[in-house]
């Protein structure tokens, strides 16, 4: 059952980033997030009130903790994917995003099995893949490659972190922790838009809404994944979110796939299949 909700955080993972990059060139970056984690705290709230749950202190600081390291990722990601350098963005973060969860599962002494760790192997090879794609201009403006490469690090240690943070949190805490974690980031979110006071214009008040409920509901089903699942399995089958990414993208873009995207797709049902028969 973990697999499944870790697929489907992928799922909607992939569907808010894509909604989420449209809105970014449409409106100024923390338009997109405020809307976006306002809305998303409207919607874990109502999920763990129903829910219900036990959390202690420190279920909540984690829970915070994460949401502070989650917004970090995610303004990073959609700045650096507004410069227009998204076959670079893309591989790279996802690739940091995926690893780091791994590396910390390791570390904290987790041992899954063979056909586990070879799906995992498989699935950072998807992700690079299927994030693959043009990057004109890269080369060619060597100031803002460096901004772009440093944002793609912070973007892909932030959104990795979030995944190690909210594995901490106790199974009887109930989504309570993922409220934590929206109220701090929409805290963070409004003292900077106090702060910087950037001027709003174009219309994505819908797209940053769907993306910001999309995304909680994709943090709540890996939370829900981590209850028997191990966060080194959960994280890289979440963190395959760039397959429907680059499938709306085809869809509702008309974006064509290159070869190494549809490598990548391939690999990344075999990295499913090995992980489900772990």
């Amino acid at each position: 059952m973990s697999e499944l909700f870790a697929l489907a955080a992928a799922t909607s993972y992939g569907s808010a980033d894509f909604l989420g990059a449209l809105a970014t060139k449409r409106r100024h970056i923390l338009h997109v997030l405020g809307v976006g984690h306002l809305v998303g705290l409207l919607v874990i709230s109502a999920i763990a009130a129903i829910r219900g749950g036990s959390p202690s202190g420190a279920d909540m600081i984690w829970g915070a903790a994460a949401g502070a390291v989650g917004l970090l990722g995610l303004g990073s990601l959609y700045w650096s994917l507004a410069t227009g350098f998204m076959g670079v963005v893309a591989p790279m973060t996802a690739a940091i995003g995926a690893t780091i969860p791994v590396v910390a599962g390791f570390l904290l002494g987790e041992r899954p099995a063979g056909l586990a760790v070879a799906g995992v192997g498989v699935a950072v090879v998807a992700i690079v893949l299927i994030s693959s794609g043009g990057a004109a201009g890269w080369s060619e403006k060597p100031q803002q490659a460096v901004q772009v490469f440093a944002g793609s690090a912070v973007a892909g240690i932030g959104l990795g972190m979030f995944f190690v943070f909210l594995q901490r949190v106790d199974t009887s805490a109930g989504m309570w922790p993922l409220v934590s974690a929206r109220v701090t980031s929409v805290v963070i979110v409004l003292v900077v838009l106090a702060v910087v006071r950037p001027a709003f214009t174009g219309r994505s008040t819908t797209q940053s809404a769907v993306a910001g409920a999309l995304d909680m509901s994709a943090n709540a089903f890996v939370l829900a994944a981590y209850d028997g699942g191990l966060l080194i399995v959960v994280s890289a089958l979440a963190s395959l979110y760039p397959a429907v990414t680059a499938l709306l993208a085809r869809l509702f873009l008309k974006e064509r796939l290159g070869a190494g995207q549809i490598a990548g797709l391939a690999l990344a049902m075999v990295a499913v299949a090995l992980i489900s028969l772990a």
